[in-house]
């Protein structure tokens, strides 16, 4: 089995392409690591909890709005 390189970016975009496209409520770590092909528990050395990554997610949100509220960037939400 060959060994994945994942980084925090990767689970936060995972994360939040999932959200956009089945809504927040059905995001968790479990459907978060099947979408990117590995086991839950090496998300656990990007994010330290299901808190940890909804509070990435928000940091990202509001990186994009704050990005869109200057005059930067166009485009999808990830």
């Amino acid at each position: 089995m060959n060994r994945r390189t994942l980084d925090t970016d990767q689970v936060v975009s995972s994360a939040a392409a999932l959200a956009d496209t089945e809504g927040l409520d059905v995001v968790t770590l479990t459907r978060v690591a099947e979408r990117l092909g590995v086991r839950q528990p090496a998300l656990y050395r990007h994010v330290d909890s299901y808190d940890g990554l909804i509070r990435a997610l928000g940091l990202r949100g509001r990186e994009i709005l704050a990005e869109r509220l200057s005059g930067g960037g166009r485009g999808p939400c990830r």
